[in-house]
């Protein structure tokens, strides 16, 4: 639960209590949650094995599902990358206060018109789910080189809330570190025609060695 490390109930005291036999109505008990989610956009950049660029694909990772209210302050913040701005509505499947209190799955979207997934990666970090989203989407013939490029577009808070099933209410403010990263994939590189008999001799002999046998021997 997400309000099980982070939460504080806020109630009035004797003012307020003064205050509250004058005027003949309760006042509602308040309590409020913040935590900390990710956002990673992702682009994947193929090359020709030269370094030529040839096209790109993009994908958005989120550590959690959105609220309605949420997902719509998203889609209006100039701020932030447009990825998220054009894919935050498709993860807005979740209730204010379900969003607030559960801790959803990871969603990815890619292409930037959906539908939003579940992680089929979930047991790692959201940044690299992405990424081996994106490979296996990829034509086949081409792999990730190199290490992505990472850069933080920094925290961006934003804050909702809800009437909690007791009849309390229920503020909070959730903060999205948000990553952009790219990643290069290029052609998986084959072995020369005539350099695929030596790999078959060499892998013979290796196999015979282990065997503690040599070619010719009976």
């Amino acid at each position: 639960m997400k309000r099980s490390s982070f939460l504080h109930q806020s109630i009035l005291a004797a003012a307020g209590a003064l205050a509250l036999a004058a005027n003949a109505h309760a006042i509602p008990i308040v309590n409020t949650t913040g935590f900390t989610e990710a956002i990673v956009v992702e682009t994947d950049i193929f090359e020709t094995s030269g370094g030529t660029i040839l096209f790109t694909t993009n994908g958005v990772g989120y550590s959690d599902w959105l609220s309605p209210i949420i997902a719509a302050d998203l889609a209006a913040d100039l701020s932030i990358p447009s990825q998220i701005q054009s894919t935050a509505s498709l993860v807005a499947l979740a209730g204010e206060y379900q969003f607030l209190a559960e801790q959803g799955p990871n969603y990815i979207v890619l292409g930037g018109v959906g539908p939003a997934i579940l992680d089929p990666f979930a047991d790692q970090s959201i940044g690299f789910d992405v990424g081996y989203a994106l490979a296996a989407a990829a034509a086949p013939g081409y792999s990730i080189v190199g290490s992505p490029g990472i850069t933080s577009v920094g925290p961006h808070s934003y804050s909702t809330g809800a009437v909690e099933p007791d009849g309390s209410l229920l503020e909070g403010t959730v903060t999205f570190d948000i990553y952009d990263e790219t990643i290069i994939e290029q052609p998986v590189s084959t072995p020369e025609p005539t350099t695929l008999p030596l790999l078959a001799s060499g892998l013979l002999l290796i196999i015979l060695r282990k065997r503690g046998t040599h070619p010719g021997c009976s």
